[in-house]
């Protein structure tokens, strides 16, 4: 790959050559790069032989971020298949890239999570769609992934990782998105309960009377401090939190407003009445205070992600521990819904303060590419993983929890700038975990629909400033609706929430969101 990718660069360099030595026939080359937006006052450096390597300079803006430079076996291996290589920084804090992004200093290349809309700039960025038409046109990108990143200006700058599109979804025979919520049971209180069905909310409401009465230490449910009760929520057909629906007239309502969620909240809230919640798990600071309940086994269930049960049972597991938790797979409803409107979590950009255009465009072309992405978020092939015997999923050699091995082979978990959602699932996959057998069971009723997460106001619309200020709002007032102290003060602290949106601007908010949605749909 990498000797390819340098033939064909060195074959460009070759014909520039010869055009400037032809008056001017450099002037039609020129002119379709400025077209395409590439800066004539930034030169691109070609590579001369095979032993030349490219080094761009990366800045990392999570300071978490594992691997701390660009070495290990797999970062060799994307070099040895690209040419390129990186001179990693790696940030202090999330407002180190804006200072350097102001003061003309960006990087030339960056990976972020939470700067969107700062790197998305035609004055700080190349758009990767004018890069690709004039170094890489053979990469076909799915226009509803193009779509989902294409700012005002009709351009993309990035691909987010963790993202695929419902047909690479529908393609796999196991992967479906792990972005879904999920709920994780005490085997031995099961047990000691005589494996009780859970079929029906009405299951779990008797088994969480049971828990209440024969284990007065144990909280029948504790929660995720993020994901909350979405597990729930999903279970019982309601969208997702923050977030939109699509109304059955076709409009687009902010989530607060759909059909379901007023019974929802009053599950929740007759489950706190009746004691099978804590008060204090509305309270709780970090992710860690309500998952040392399920630890220490001081919870009968914990709601968290498709991953709960594994996540449990890992930590267990580490401290030497016996307890374990398995997944409920059954759905308490007929019609759950799980919504997928995922876009992705960090992007890469290419600034224009780039030297070489060119080779970082090509080396994204091959990260997104499925070698690419088997390489950055699996490792080699036969040193970090073999294939199951299927050739479905990927079995790994060496832990995939002891991070800083991990880091020594230049291989985060999640994989390397340009890692999809499919490709994620995947690397996270063991046929007999709890998770395999959570997704398996969400896969049919996952409701794709990217659209949805095209509805993403921009900083300084007045539209962003509503959302905004309605999401804080609703944070705040959804605790009073779930705490109530009868169901009718959960019925009139919702409705007062609905009231409060509406004085806000909702009704913009919802006619701007329609009309990207319906405008996208085109």
């Amino acid at each position: 790959m990498r000797k390819r990718i340098l033939s064909m660069m060195i074959c460009t360099a070759v014909l520039m050559g010869l055009m400037a030595g032809c008056g001017n026939s450099q002037e039609p080359e020129k002119e379709a790069r400025q077209e395409s937006g590439i800066d004539e006052s930034v030169p691109v450096q070609k590579q001369g032989t095979d032993d030349d390597v490219v080094t761009i300079d990366l800045f990392v803006a999570e300071n978490w971020f594992t691997c701390k430079d660009w070495s290990g076996a797999v970062c060799d291996a994307i070099t040895e298949a690209t040419g390129v290589k990186f001179n990693v920084t790696i940030a202090t804090d999330y407002n180190q890239l804006p200072v350097l992004v102001a003061s003309g200093d960006a990087p030339e290349m960056v990976f972020s999570s939470v700067d969107y809309n700062l790197m998305s700039n035609s004055e700080v960025s190349y758009d990767w769609g004018s890069l690709i038409e004039q170094y890489c046109p053979d990469w076909e990108i799915p226009e509803e992934t193009k779509a989902l990143y294409t700012m005002s200006d009709g351009k993309f700058y990035t691909l987010l990782n963790s993202y695929s599109t419902e047909e690479e979804w529908s393609n796999d025979p196991i992967a479906a998105p792990a972005t879904m919520a999920g709920l994780a049971v005490n085997d031995d209180i099961m047990k000691e309960l005589g494996n009780p069905e859970i079929n029906t909310l009405d299951d779990l409401d008797a088994v969480f009377a049971q828990v209440k009465e024969k284990y007065p230490d144990v909280v029948p449910l504790v929660m995720n401090s993020v994901w909350m009760s979405m597990y729930f929520a999903e279970e019982m057909g309601v969208n997702r939190e923050a977030s939109f629906y699509v109304a059955d007239n076709g409009d687009v309502k902010y989530w607060i407003n759909q059909p379901g969620q007023l019974d929802f909240y009053k599950k929740m809230n007759e489950w706190y009445r009746k004691g099978y919640i804590m008060a204090e798990n509305y309270a709780f600071n970090n992710e860690d205070e309500p998952l040392q309940y399920a630890i220490n086994g001081r919870c009968f269930a914990y709601a968290y992600t498709s991953r709960a049960a594994d996540t449990i049972n890992d930590r267990i597991q580490a401290n030497g521990g016996t307890l374990h938790y398995s997944a409920l797979i059954n759905h308490l409803t007929d019609h759950p819904v799980f919504t997928y409107t995922w876009t992705g979590w960090a992007g890469t950009y290419i600034t224009k303060n780039c030297k070489n255009p060119e080779a970082a465009i090509k080396v994204m072309q091959f990260l997104h590419s499925d070698e690419g992405q088997k390489l950055s978020s699996w490792g080699i092939e036969g040193e970090d993983y073999t294939l199951s015997e299927d050739g479905a999923y990927p079995v790994f050699i060496s832990s995939r929890t002891d991070y800083d091995a991990m880091a020594k082979r230049g291989l985060p978990n999640w994989g390397l700038m340009g890692g999809s959602g499919v490709i994620e699932c995947l690397a996270n996959y063991t046929e007999d975990s709890e998770f395999a057998k959570t997704i398996k069971a969400q896969k049919p009723y996952v409701y794709y629909n990217s659209y949805l997460g095209l509805i993403k106001p921009e900083s300084g619309t007045e539209e962003y400033d509503i959302k905004i200020n309605i999401d804080e709002m609703v944070k705040n007032e959804t605790a009073k609706i779930f705490l109530a102290d009868s169901e009718e003060e959960c019925e009139t602290a919702y409705n007062s929430m609905l009231n409060t949106a509406a004085d806000m601007g909702l009704e913009k908010l919802e006619a701007y969101a329609t009309q990207v949605y319906q405008e996208k749909r085109k």
